[in-house]
């Protein structure tokens, strides 16, 4: 019989050796402990009514830490289950049920995970509700890149600063906001060329008979390097294009001194996210509602 409450000062020696295993579970799982001894008496009371501890048969087997993101939205800052309940294949099913039932009920929950953990197959096979919406994926330059299999005809240039705003949005425009909502226009674009997270040129086009058909650029995230907005006008797809700017990139990151390179898609995405695997990125985490 399962049962849950949440966390208190008289738990928090047995929650604490849960959460040091919390990555045996799941690799993204935060650290409880890490942000509740940085604070204060006021925070730190807050964070315990964040933490849900739930027992199997008066035993502490599992628990959930959510916090409030938006009117009725939560993220899963860490979700744990211990070894002896996932041994069993029913036990497994109903803490799940009952996770899902008594403590997540009426709440829209985001949550990471690692694809390679064993959290993934749980919360897809046990929570039905669940949809994947963002994955993340690295690239870490384990070997040199394949440019043999590139169209010779797809030509890449770079990016022009107070030239070449206008024809950026109208490539992004049509491709990702063909609905006529949330158009960019080049203000916009001026105005993040004035941003610390800006590169000035880390921004290319690809080119096919003199004519720009698709664009591409990366960021910095902090000191991490993203590829953003990858995009190739809907008539000229599949021909390549695509992969040639993401190559084209990740060459100017390696030259700028990098040994990674980040990207996120939507998981829905498929043809995208294929292009990236074939390229060689691996998918590190993937953003759960459920």
């Amino acid at each position: 019989m399962f049962r849950f409450y949440r966390l208190t000062l008289s738990s928090l020696k047995d929650f604490a050796k849960l959460n040091e295993r919390r990555i045996n579970y799941n690799s993204l799982n935060k650290d409880f402990f890490k942000k509740y001894n940085e604070g204060g008496f006021i925070s730190r009371f807050f964070l315990r009514r964040e933490v849900f501890l739930i027992e199997f048969n008066d035993k502490l087997c599992s628990y959930i830490w959510l916090s409030l993101e938006g009117l009725r939205l939560y993220k899963i800052k860490a979700l744990y289950v211990d070894e002896y309940i996932l041994s069993n294949e029913q036990d497994k099913k109903e803490l799940f049920l009952f996770i899902k039932n008594t403590i997540l009920k009426n709440k829209f929950c985001k949550l990471k995970i690692n694809p390679k953990d064993s959290i993934n197959n749980h919360i897809k096979k046990y929570i039905s509700s669940s949809s994947s919406e963002l994955m993340e994926l690295y690239y870490y330059y384990k070997k040199e890149l394949d440019i043999a299999s590139l169209n010779e005809n797809i030509v890449i240039r770079k990016f022009v600063i107070k030239q070449d705003e206008e024809l950026r949005c109208y490539i992004q425009n049509i491709c990702f906001h063909s609905d006529g909502n949330n158009i960019i226009n080049a203000s916009d674009v001026r105005y993040e060329e004035r941003t610390n997270s800006f590169v000035k040129d880390g921004l290319v086009f690809a080119q096919v008979d003199n004519k720009d058909i698709g664009f591409g650029q990366y960021i910095m995230n902090g000191y991490v390097p993203y590829i953003v907005n990858v995009c190739v006008l809907p008539e000229y797809q599949n021909l390549g294009a695509g992969k040639k700017i993401v190559i084209f990139i990740l060459q100017l990151i390696k030259k700028h001194g990098y040994n990674i390179a980040k990207l996120k898609v939507e998981s829905n995405n498929k043809s995208a996210l294929n292009l990236y695997l074939d390229i060689g990125f691996e998918i590190v985490s993937e953003e759960c509602v459920i």
